[in-house]
């Protein structure tokens, strides 16, 4: 069986003078926020999202909460 995709990754990585690294470092980052940034532009892209969670955080201070066996049992 062949070496794995992290394997091979960090074999180059060990390979590489530090000025190149840091240019791998800076491209992971923006992989990474890419990735969360598209996240975030997916679940605000669900209608009245926010105003749905606001009125449930408001919910919950007053006390209308469901006991989790009973949310677990409709999953």
């Amino acid at each position: 069986m062949g070496k794995s995709l992290i394997e091979k990754i960090t074999k180059r990585l060990h390979q590489m003078p530090n000025e190149k690294l840091k240019v791998v470092e800076d491209f992971v980052a923006y992989l990474a926020e890419r990735e969360s940034n598209e996240a975030t532009a997916e679940l605000l892209s669900i209608p009245e999202l926010l105003e749905r969670l606001k009125r449930e955080r408001l919910e919950a201070r007053r006390g209308r909460t469901l006991a989790w066996r009973k949310v677990r049992r409709n999953v």
